[in-house]
């Protein structure tokens, strides 16, 4: 499957301008064992995605993870 990649920055140019990135288990998006803690070492502001037959989803287990935990 052809994707394209790409990443959502929420706070625009403001810092941290750094990666979401896993407190406990694998970024790997083949595992279900990434957890990223809520706070400011884990929980930044760049997300990970990819672009494929018109679908948008997260690039990163670490992305997922706070696209289907975080309210």
């Amino acid at each position: 499957m052809a994707s394209c990649a790409g990443f959502i920055d929420v706070n625009g140019v403001d810092l941290p301008n750094k990666e979401v990135s896993c407190s406990s288990g694998t970024n790997s998006l083949s595992q279900n064992t990434c957890i990223v803690k809520n706070d400011a070492k884990h929980m930044t502001d760049i997300y990970p995605i990819r672009f494929h037959d018109g679908v948008v989803e997260p690039a990163t287990a670490a992305a997922r993870y706070v696209l289907k935990t975080t309210k």
